[in-house]
């Protein structure tokens, strides 16, 4: 099953869908403006479609840089923004080559807090850097996108694997028979789905990027209703490596 134009746009209505369900019963609230303009920018926007050249494809989601009170809010395991921003990156440059694809999922810092050494370490990153946009990644006061370094952004990301797949921010409602939801957002404040939707939060991958060939590892046994066990997602990815389909899937 390949990402075709008629499949990716339900996907899109779909991601959509669900994200006017979230600011319906709500009076416009900061939160709600920053999911308002992922819904804006979706909806302007054609949805991307990252097709794997041979080169590797690298996932996370919800850096966060430079933000001080996430530590508490998560419970990272850093002491302050600088030594949880200098991690990642190191993360980043030790696993990334530089022909690779870095897919982030939003909230790459609150926008606008990054200085102009922050945004030259992102771009001097290795690979090529594509942002789903999240809430935290447009202005408050001007709503104007900061994509942090990043060379394109998109409101919702189509991915061509076996199975496909689909990146976004907040998590979808509902996906087609036969595809993946990659998402952010919610950090590690949920327990682990039992369905086809795989949290790419950096809480849930030991703070770097990881592999697409993982996730799709990870995402064929849960279409085939097997759930790995384990705290984050690295955990559930190896074991879903140690481990076999069940037969038929």
């Amino acid at each position: 099953m390949s990402p075709d134009d008629r499949t990716c746009n339900e996907v899109k209505a779909l991601y959509l869908e669900g994200l006017h369900r979230i600011i319906a019963p709500k009076k416009p609230k900061q939160n709600v403006r920053g999911i308002r303009r992922i819904i804006d920018h979706t909806q302007t926007h054609p949805i991307g479609v990252h097709r794997p050249d041979g080169h590797r494809t690298w996932v996370w989601s919800d850096l966060h840089l430079r933000h001080r009170n996430i530590i508490k809010y998560c419970k990272r395991p850093f002491v302050d923004a600088e030594h949880m921003g200098a991690a990642m990156m190191a993360g980043w440059k030790s696993v990334v080559g530089a022909d690779d694809t870095v897919l982030n999922g939003g909230d790459v810092a609150l926008a606008g807090s990054l200085d102009k050494a922050g945004r030259a370490e992102i771009r001097a990153a290795p690979g090529r850097k594509l942002l789903v946009v999240g809430n935290h990644d447009f202005n408050r006061k001007t709503g104007l996108l900061d994509a942090a370094g990043h060379g394109a952004a998109t409101g919702i990301l189509a991915i061509d694997t076996d199975p496909p797949m689909v990146l976004t921010h907040v998590p979808m409602d509902g996906l087609p028979a036969g595809w993946v939801n990659l998402y952010g957002h919610v950090h590690n404040n949920e327990p682990l789905r039992d369905t086809p939707h795989i949290n790419v939060c950096v809480e849930h991958t030991d703070y770097r990027p990881l592999p697409l060939e993982s996730l799709i590892t990870l995402g064929k046994h849960l279409l085939a209703g097997h759930v790995p066990e384990g705290a984050t997602t690295t955990d559930r990815i190896r074991q879903a490596a140690g481990s076999e389909l069940p037969s038929g899937a």
